[in-house]
Order: C-alpha cells, then structure tokens, then sequence
C-alpha cells in the first residue's frame, strides 16, 4: 500500500507542476476582463525576475544620468563644488605662501633693526633671492622715476648682474 500512496503523490506533484495559470487584469467595479494572459510556473519565475531586473536597471539609469545622483548618492560631489573646492585649495596655498613670505620678510626686518644681520649679509641674500626669481621686467625699467631717472641702489646692480 504504501508504493501506491507514493506514486499517486509523485503524481499529485508532477501534475502541479503542469498546470497553466492565468494572469487577468480586471476592471474593479464590474470585474470586466480587460487584459488576460495563460502562463506556467517557470514563466511567471522569469516574468518576476525581468520585471525586477528592469526597475533595478531603470532606477540605475535615472540616477547615474541625471543630476537626481548629487541628492540619491552619498559622497557625491556636484562639478560645480569641486570646482570651487580647487579653487579654494589654490587660493589657501598661494595665501599660505605669502603669508610664510611676510613672515620671513618681518623676522629679517626684526633683525635688521635690532643688528643681527650685517649689511654684507643682506646683499649676499638679496642676490640669492634674485637669482632665484628673476624679475617679469628689467629691472632698471622697474625703478624708473616718473621723469626717466635712474636709481642707484643695490638690487638694481644685482639684478643687472644677474641678468647679463
């Protein structure tokens, strides 16, 4: 008894597995039939896994295409931002390397008033300094009175010596 209570469930099973069903789409008041489709079980298995596949694939699409990712992705930079941010990263370098200038430039002065440095030791650096930026225009052109004059100072021989 039991190998035919075994096969008539073996047989339950594979006739279920055979079954069509129908998907209907129906109107609510009057539950008139307005779409109807015959489908097997592994059909609607596939019909499920497509139809989540094409909502992950359209909401992939609608965010990585358009500026809806600066508000659904977080960490997400606008161009406008970052191009600010670089900005802002120059402008806080070029004002932290003139702020070191000023800061070398005041403790020199400080020591020149207070005699540290003799005035051998000035010209020595200043011709260092020059040489290492070298000036846009000559010099000479530089320090020009309004009227064409020349002026005789110390940096305007090194530059000229720099130069030649």
């Amino acid at each position: 008894m039991k190998r035919q209570s075994t096969a008539n469930s073996t047989k339950g099973n594979a006739s279920k597995s055979k079954q069509d069903y129908r998907l209907i789409l129906q109107e609510e008041g009057s539950f008139a039939e307005k779409w109807a489709l015959r489908v097997k079980p592994g059909q609607l298995r596939w019909m499920a896994v497509g139809s989540i596949l094409a909502v992950i694939g359209l909401t992939y699409v609608l965010v990585a295409l358009t500026p809806l990712r600066e508000l659904a992705v977080p960490g997400y930079v606008s161009s406008e931002t970052r191009k600010l941010q670089t900005e802002s990263w120059q402008l806080v370098d070029s004002l932290s390397k003139e702020l070191d200038t000023q800061g070398r430039y005041l403790d020199n002065l400080v020591a020149v008033l207070e005699g540290r440095i003799t005035q051998e030791a000035l010209r020595d650096s200043l011709a260092d300094s020059l040489a290492q930026r070298p000036c846009a225009k000559p010099c000479e052109e530089t320090l020009r009175g309004p009227f064409g004059q020349s002026f005789d100072q110390p940096h305007v021989k090194a530059c000229a010596t720099l130069r030649s």
